[in-house]
Formats: C-alpha cells, sequence, structure tokens
C-alpha cells in the first residue's frame, strides 16, 4: 500500500544497489553489465525498507560521498528496471539536495516512487555549475 509504513524490527531490508554519477545523469548503457555478483564502478550498495525517504536515502549517502553533503549540490534520483521489451527503463522519481537543505522530494518514498525490488537505483550528483545545463 503506498505510504504504508514498514515495522523495521520485524522486517528484514532489501538491498538497493545505488550508482552514483557526478555531473551526469545516468544512460540505459550505465545498467547494462554482464555480471551483478561483483560491485559496479559507481556503486554504493545499502540495506534500506521501502518504506524510506529520499531524504533518507541523502542522508545515507552523506556518509559515503562529500558532494552529498554540500549544500550546493543537486540530487537527482532515477530508478532503473527492465522494461517489457527487456531493454533498461530510467525513470525520474525525484530531486533533493545535499546538506540537509529541504526539497519537495523529501518525504517521497521509495514504494511510493513504485520501487520494486530489485530495481537499480541512478544517483546524479550535480554541482553548481553543471545544474543548469542538465536540469
Amino acid at each position: 500500500m503506498p505510504g504504508s509504513r514498514v515495522d523495521r524490527e520485524k522486517t528484514c531490508p532489501l538491498l538497493l544497489r545505488v550508482f552514483l554519477k557526478v555531473d551526469a545523469r545516468h544512460t540505459a548503457r550505465d545498467f547494462e553489465f554482464e555480471s551483478t555478483d561483483e560491485a559496479q564502478e559507481g556503486e554504493v550498495q545499502i540495506h534500506t525498507w521501502k518504506d524510506a525517504s529520499l531524504a533518507e536515502l541523502v542522508q545515507l549517502l552523506m556518509g559515503v560521498h562529500d558532494l552529498a553533503a554540500q549544500r550546493s549540490t543537486r540530487i537527482l534520483f532515477s530508478l532503473a528496471y527492465p522494461g517489457k521489451e527487456g531493454k533498461i527503463v530510467i525513470r525520474p522519481i525525484g530531486q533533493c539536495f545535499g546538506g540537509f537543505r529541504k526539497s519537495d522530494h523529501d518525504t517521497r518514498t521509495l514504494q511510493e516512487c513504485g520501487f520494486a525490488t530489485g530495481d537499480f537505483m541512478g544517483v546524479a550528483l550535480l554541482t553548481p555549475d553543471i545544474q543548469d545545463r542538465l536540469t
């Protein structure tokens, strides 16, 4: 159910494979790799729940990438998954800002964004000098 809370004490977390990219958006080619056994370049693996908000994910990313902690960074989230024809589909789901700066999308949860277990997440960390060209 959209917006439902997960009992995090009783529910096992899922593995969210997050792919970070600086100053560029992800393309379908970024998610076309042979093996899923090994971490890919720019990948961060996060254990979380479907009720995790985008702001909660930003806080986790702040611990692994300095740009996520800077207030001037725009953080674009997208989901990547195989479409009906077998090709990778990339669907934007929201944007937040680094350094605890507020956004209209902060409270969106993975579940509300249509996340399904097994989807990949693309996260573009945009510095101020590139933001106007990519958004």
